[in-house]
């Protein structure tokens, strides 16, 4: 969006938001009840359906309260406030407006009353604004020569194939003057055949640079480590060697967890890790386990890379499995309960509890999410050392509304602030009301979840997510 705020009313739009509009791939009109009330609002209208005649930009309409019928006839109030702004306008203003409007009207767009929430409707436009700028971007590198009279800044990152430097900047004389082309690679052999002789070795950060990348990442904006834990971030950046893929990773996956549970995953590294190692891709996809030294670790067994892997996720989901209440006696007078937690293929498990139809796991699984709209399955099981274990219930985890509040990109809230209100109901496994709150800088949902397929039982769970570097996000 280019935003003019020189202009005033009355004025035509300025030459800078002409240009703006013209050199836009995609404009997005969005058409409210008193869009008509601006003259250089139906300027910029104007100009940007011109824009779509000649130079074929895409134009995207939000209907935003009003009925497109409206737009395009421009009859109700959407047509008083036209009809009043037309006043004292020449015949020739008025007839152009109008067709703008018409023309406006008529492309299919998104009606804002349709929808039942904002967050999720401008999600939608941000997703197709990326489809449509995927599909156009490999038409626009055929159209090469046009950039020879621009000054252009081109960043070409992770470059292994020479191929690709010659598809995209094989010669100097593709670019106008000034022009600035970066290429980040790993193989110096592709820039020595491609005769750049302007290479710069970037080298690993020191000890004080890793220290402060990582703690951005382990406890937000802060860069400097808080009392306490100055020990354990001295060991998390040896074992990542201060690679900054590494440092992020890592960081990210500790941040919000206490000194015993840092104290715990640092130690598992360290036992994975090789003395002398670097943090390779097969010890980096160990990260995504859970704090429990019984739960098996989340593996990539597809050919599919590491990069594209992380790319591929929205972020991670951390369930705390908290307690039980009054489980189902499957023993003699106990029961010896464990949680299995199940998402797409991936099965995590809590330790058992002897004894105890009341039990305190306080245990964090962590899931890898790609896709929102997958149901979690949880299921309590009676340990038997002879015999199969015994199944004691089980329930559903819905977690679209949790993932929904997340997409509102909420921030600076009161803790404790109440997001939203869950009520049980016949499509999910609440036993009381469950609550979306805002909790020392993050949201999270408390849920108690009323077993299924047995006498009795409730489980207490806590939803936390994980943001990861590079990942797809929400």
């Amino acid at each position: 969006m280019f935003d003019d705020q020189g202009i005033e009313r009355g004025q035509t739009i300025a030459p800078a938001l002409t240009e703006a509009i013209r050199e836009s791939r995609i404009s997005i009109v969005v058409l409210s009840k008193y869009y008509a009330s601006s003259r250089w609002c139906l300027d910029e209208l104007v100009e940007i359906l011109e824009c779509k005649e000649v130079r074929k930009q895409i134009v995207m309409t939000v209907f935003y309260g009003v009925d497109p019928s409206d737009v395009r006839k421009q009859k109700g109030d959407f047509g008083r406030v036209f009809n009043e702004t037309c006043a004292r306008r020449t015949e020739e203003e008025r007839r152009k407006w109008s067709q703008a409007l018409t023309d406006a009207g008529n492309i299919a767009g998104e009606d804002f009353r349709k929808w039942d929430n904002e967050a999720v409707m401008i999600e939608k436009i941000a997703r197709d604004v990326s489809n449509k700028l995927n599909t156009t971007i490999s038409c626009d590198f055929k159209d090469m020569e046009r950039l020879c009279d621009q000054k252009v800044l081109i960043i070409l990152d992770d470059v292994d194939d020479l191929e690709q430097l010659e598809a995209l900047a094989n010669e100097t004389s593709w670019f106008g003057p000034g022009s600035r082309i970066i290429v980040t690679t790993k193989v110096q052999e592709l820039l020595e055949q491609h005769d750049i002789k302007n290479t710069y070795l970037v080298d690993v950060p020191t000890k004080d640079e890793a220290c402060t990348i990582f703690c951005r990442f382990a406890f937000k904006q802060r860069s400097v480590a808080p009392a306490g834990f100055e020990k354990l971030i001295e060991r998390a950046t040896k074992l990542c060697r201060n690679v900054p893929f590494g440092l992020r990773v890592v960081g990210s996956m500790l941040r919000g967890k206490k000194e015993e549970d840092w104290e715990r995953a640092l130690h598992r590294l360290e036992d994975l890790i090789q003395s002398g190692s670097p943090l390779s891709t097969e010890t980096i996809n160990q990260i995504f386990e859970s704090s429990s030294e019984q739960v098996p670790h989340i593996r990539i067994e597809s050919d599919v890379p590491r990069k594209s892997f992380v790319s591929s996720l929205l972020g991670l989901l951390r369930i705390r499995v908290k307690r039980g209440i009054n489980l189902a006696v499957r023993d003699l007078f106990s029961s010896d309960p464990y949680v299995i937690v199940k998402m797409g293929k991936l099965r995590l498990k809590t330790p058992v509890i002897c004894c105890d139809v009341n039990p305190e796991w306080n245990e964090d699984l962590i899931f890898p999410v790609t896709d929102p709209n997958l149901t979690v399955f949880l299921t309590v099981y009676d340990h038997d050392t002879f015999t199969p274990d015994d199944k004691m219930g089980d329930a559903e985890i819905v977690i679209k509304p949790y993932l929904d509040a997340l997409k509102m990109k909420l921030e600076g809230l009161p803790c404790g602030f109440i997001v939203t209100t869950i009520q049980p109901s016949r499509k999910n496994c609440l036993a009381k009301a469950s609550q979306i709150i805002w909790n020392d800088g993050k949201l999270v949902q408390d849920l108690i979840l009323k077993l299924r397929h047995v006498e009795c039982g409730e489980v207490e769970v806590q939803l936390q997510w994980i943001d990861i570097p590079d990942s797809k996000g929400l």
